[in-house]
């Protein structure tokens, strides 16, 4: 295992942006599980879901936590060394999110500003690649991260609809001496990549008219090819055999302890893996 240690940085701040909408998911899946819906509940954990307005975007929602954390910090936005925006839903394909994040936030123009395209491992490698920036820059760092997931989910696909939502967030990482240490490792098995995608709209398949007819399948769902594609059963199993051998292997090289470890945040959208 690559094990990858980072000192000299912390975290200063993390604020979050939800949108205002928030569904009752056992109302909203009613009719796409209706007698099933309490074990769907039950199974997942997710009792709401936060959706935006149409229209509005990630960096919208990035944006607004990020003006909130440079106000609840103190920090000036000449301070920032750096931007960094982690999505795999941004306003174009391109220009990137980040550019238009300096803009609008009135950071320096002479700074690196770029996004990361990740989806679920994406604030893992963001505060990865931020903390080294702020290592080599001697600045304080912002990172955005953030989904707006409903852009591209079918409202009637039982396996996406359920767990999938919206949300942005704004990290400020900045140097400090006397900080922790940090350790990172990383997993990477591209071979799994159709296991969640999205179909279309790649420069692989550029989107045809035929991509946006709902086609229906063996479990009821109705899904377009330009909305997400998830196979449960293969995540679930990446998570339990893969994941879960990962992380064991990585508390022993840190040299922790399942009773020495006093927080433990892991992103699954289904409490049934958490547990």
């Amino acid at each position: 295992m690559n094990l990858t240690r980072l000192s000299g940085v912390k975290v200063s701040g993390v604020v979050a942006a939800l949108p205002e909408n928030r569904l009752d998911n056992r109302e909203a899946m009613d009719p796409l599980y209706g007698n099933g819906v309490d074990t769907l509940i039950k199974a997942t954990g997710i009792e709401s879901r936060c959706i935006v307005n149409p229209g509005t975007t990630a960096l919208d929602l990035g944006v607004a936590a990020a003006e909130a954390l440079l106000a609840k910090t103190n920090t000036s936005p000449q301070e920032i060394g750096a931007a960094i925006c982690v999505t795999f839903t941004p306003e174009h394909l391109m220009p990137a999110d980040a550019p238009a994040a300096q803009d609008r936030l009135g950071l320096p123009k002479e700074i690196p500003a770029f996004d990361i395209n990740m989806a679920c491992s994406g604030y893992g490698y963001g505060l990865y690649i931020a903390g080294t920036l702020v290592k080599a820059t001697g600045k304080k760092v912002l990172l955005l991260d953030g989904d707006v997931q409903s852009a591209y989910v079918s409202p009637e696909d039982k396996a996406t609809v359920p767990v999938l939502a919206d949300a942005g967030t704004a990290t400020l990482l900045s140097p400090a001496d006397d900080s922790p240490e940090w350790k990172f490792s990383f997993l990477t098995d591209g071979g799994k990549k159709d296991v969640l995608y999205i179909p279309s709209g790649g420069s692989k398949k550029t989107i045809s008219a035929e991509d946006l007819l709902f086609r229906e399948y063996g479990d009821g769902s109705r899904r377009r090819d330009t909305d997400i594609y998830m196979d449960g059963f293969e995540v679930f199993k990446f998570v339990a055999i893969d994941a879960s051998g990962f992380l064991k292997k990585f508390m022993g090289e840190c040299g922790e302890t399942a009773d020495s470890i006093d927080v433990f945040v892991p992103h699954q959208a289904n409490i049934y893996m958490i547990g």
